[in-house]
């Protein structure tokens, strides 16, 4: 990627990313953009030259920590704007200019025309593709109709990908075509006009203060449609020596935590002991980050003395995501459980305990009896 900045605080474009395009175009929609291309086919179409390009604005008053509670209410957040700027550059973009033109300023009406992979899924609000899936032809009619129709669901252009329209309950999904055409902004984004596509990462604007850091399930979809493979996170679980045994006298035993993926944001893992009367944890909470994620997390499991006679027991602790806490890619992840077997140091017996004074046994008296004459 190539990589620039700019310092205007007078303009109101605060970062921009994009994709080159393939110095030999073709009809239709596929490897027509660089960096999905190569992306997803290791293929580098352009050679030598940069495969895209990002600009930051610095002009712009930033707050570069990633945390919420750090970005005030007159900042902006860094890390989602950039986010959002990156999808762009792999393809989450609409390619058609104002005038429904094609990448080559083409595509006279009637005319097979040279498409990004996303083109393909623009539709109308019925789920009618904009552009003909076989012969690459723009319906101009439709499109100039619908791009500044205003907002979504009754109106305006919509993304219509079976993952997406699966993830949004069956309907296309909405997008920016605002009553004046924007060039850069419309159809290229969600619909922020609708008020549940508003505060996601790939709406048209953003403001002061906190941003979108995690892709909801919806935009997770569009870019599934767009042909890639999201990796679903996972937790792992390494026990020290192959199991996890504690005892009653507060042994400890230990076992690893790590995840599968880099999340974009923080992945926060619950953990808990079924049985607090036999073992209990040290933490009961794990937090990864994007930068600790493949780092091991060590859980120490202590055994309890419950003062009773009940054998060795086993008990089992668990570790689950906190789906509100969390990046959506671990939402599925499932529950990591470790048995831990609690050895029992109680036995049966009696204890024989001596008061202050010692104990006097005392023969009984004999009575005699005595006969009167």
């Amino acid at each position: 990627m190539g990589v620039t900045s700019s310092d205007n605080s007078a303009s109101e474009t605060l970062a921009s990313a994009g994709t080159e395009f393939n110095p030999t175009l073709t009809d239709g929609f596929d490897n027509n953009e660089v960096v999905r291309t190569k992306i997803l086919t290791g293929t580098d179409v352009n050679g030598a030259a940069v495969d895209g390009t990002v600009d930051v604005n610095w002009g712009q008053p930033w707050e570069l920590s990633p945390i919420a509670a750090d970005i005030s209410d007159s900042e902006y957040d860094y890390y989602s704007t950039i986010y959002h700027e990156l999808l762009h550059a792999v393809g989450f973009s609409a390619r058609p200019n104002e005038a429904g033109q094609d990448l080559l300023d083409a595509a006279p009406s009637g005319q097979p025309g040279v498409w990004g992979y996303f083109d393909q899924y623009i539709s109308d609000a019925s789920g009618a593709a904009i552009i003909n899936n076989s012969t690459f032809v723009m319906d101009s009619a439709a499109y100039n109709a619908h791009k500044t129709e205003g907002a979504s669901p009754a109106a305006g252009l919509f993304f219509n990908g079976p993952l997406a329209r699966a993830a949004n309950g069956g309907s296309p999904v909405g997008l920016y075509t605002p009553t004046t055409f924007e060039s850069g902004s419309s159809v290229a984004h969600l619909d922020d006009e609708t008020p549940n596509l508003q505060p996601l990462m790939m709406a048209s604007a953003t403001d002061f203060g906190p941003g979108a850091q995690n892709l909801s399930t919806l935009e997770r979809a569009i870019l599934a449609d767009l042909g890639y493979t999201l990796v679903t996170g996972a937790i792992t679980v390494t026990e020290s020596g192959g199991s996890t045994s504690v005892s009653e006298t507060g042994t400890t035993d230990t076992f690893d935590v790590v995840l599968t993926a880099q999340p974009l944001v923080d992945v926060v893992i619950n953990v808990s002991s079924s049985n607090t009367g036999e073992a209990t944890v040290d933490n009961a909470t794990l937090t990864f980050t994007a930068t600790n994620w493949n780092v091991v997390q060590t859980v120490i499991v202590s055994g309890v003395n419950d003062f009773a006679i009940d054998g060795n027991r086993t008990s089992t602790v668990s570790l689950s995501v906190n789906d509100a806490m969390s990046d959506d890619g671990y939402d599925f992840a499932i529950d990591a459980t470790v048995p831990v077997v609690t050895a029992d140091d109680d036995v049966a017996g009696f204890t024989v305990t001596q008061t202050d004074a010692p104990h006097r046994f005392l023969k009984a008296a004999r009575w005699t009896h005595l006969t009167w004459c």
